[in-house]
């Protein structure tokens, strides 16, 4: 990709690219209309729809940082992260409450 997957904010953290919540924000409306099935009890249709939607953002950040194969977490982590980092930079990906924008 011409664009890096993280860039530095002006307070010096390190923040998802603008082009990279582009990318993001056109896939939204995807997680929006996930629904559990119907006929279920109000409490397992909803645990149903909550894991769903916790797969659908962790493929999503899987998508995203496969289009950077090369990526070296270094970059952003620094050059000796321990293994919880690593666990959580591979996982993570932070929506707003409302998960109609990327921050």
């Amino acid at each position: 990709m011409p664009w890096r997957p993280y860039e530095l904010t002006t307070k010096g953290e390190v923040a998802v690219s603008s082009l990279g919540k582009d990318w993001l924000n056109d896939r939204i409306p995807d997680y929006q209309i996930i629904m559990p099935p119907d006929g279920l009890p109000y409490d397992e249709a909803k645990k149903r729809k909550m894991t769903h939607m916790q797969y659908w953002t962790g493929r999503l950040a899987q998508d995203y940082m496969a289009m950077w194969p090369e990526w070296d977490n270094a970059e952003v982590l620094g050059p000796d992260p321990d293994d919880k980092q690593l666990s959580t930079h591979k996982r993570v990906c932070y929506f707003d409450n409302s998960f109609s924008t990327i921050i």
